[in-house]
């Protein structure tokens, strides 16, 4: 079962395809270098509006194909409404959903991090992979998210999102871990790697993602938080000292079941 912390309102929505745009890059290299080629056959867990379905697709071409999966019809709804008709769209649990076809990949972004058994998870799913077949794992590793040089507003964040989400059982530094948990699902031969954004001090998307990861996790929060303040803070703050702000580390963890 997927335990989504952020739910899917409109607004969470915009929140993950503004997300999703400065992922892309890194979602794409990660895809290419675990090894996703022209004929493949995909299954994408947790695709939501379906931004790393559409990447998937681009790699395996017109002779491939991507199944993706989701357990939010309104997040489906809007994935349909923004992908080619080549790619075909299933509600179901990514903990549990199996139809018996054989995959050529299976892949996932930000998605381990909200399940009860992550190895469990890529155990259940290498059971649809054709010998072979590769699995792949994105995950953030928040705990390095900060400013150089440091800045009191994007500490602030930083401490309220990692919080909330040990409070609420999940590990913000999963990324850093994904290794660890494919050895526990039985695939030992991994290669993993972290891929790292910078903002500049003029730049404003530093402070929109952080205001609206802040905005969706108020209820989280076991103080008072006004996420369009912070964001004003960290804009003033990121100018003034000229700093740059590094979002989360996207790691990616890839191998051949």
């Amino acid at each position: 079962m997927v335990m989504y912390l952020l739910g899917h309102d409109e607004a969470e929505l915009r929140r993950l395809e503004h997300q999703a745009a400065m992922l892309a890059p890194a979602t794409e290299l990660i895809l290419r270098m675990a090894g996703l080629e022209p004929g493949m056959r995909v299954l994408d867990l947790g695709t939501g509006t379906g931004d790393v379905a559409r990447i998937a697709a681009s790699l395996v071409g017109p002779t491939g194909s991507v199944t993706a999966i989701d357990s939010a019809p309104e997040a489906l709804e809007t994935a349909r409404a923004l992908s080619p008709g080549t790619i075909e769209y299933v509600e179901g649990d990514v903990a549990s959903w199996h139809d018996g076809r054989e995959f050529d990949a299976v892949i996932g972004r930000l998605i381990l991090l909200y399940t009860r058994d992550a190895a469990a998870v890529l155990r259940h799913h290498a059971a649809s992979l054709r010998p072979g077949g590769l699995m792949v794992a994105m995950e953030f590793d928040m705990t390095g998210a900060r400013s150089v040089p440091p800045t009191a507003a994007v500490a602030d964040a930083q401490r309220w999102i990692t919080g909330a989400f040990g409070r609420a059982g999940l590990d913000a530094g999963l990324g850093a871990r994904l290794s660890e948990i494919f050895t526990a699902a039985g695939m030992p031969g991994y290669a993993q790697l972290g891929l790292q954004a910078y903002h500049g001090p003029d730049s404003h998307d530093g402070p929109q993602i952080l205001a609206g990861v802040l905005r969706t996790m108020l209820p989280l929060f076991t103080e008072p938080v006004d996420p369009e303040a912070v964001a004003d803070q960290m804009r003033a703050e990121l100018a003034a000292a000229r700093a740059v702000f590094v979002p989360p580390t996207l790691v990616g963890c890839w191998g051949a079941v």
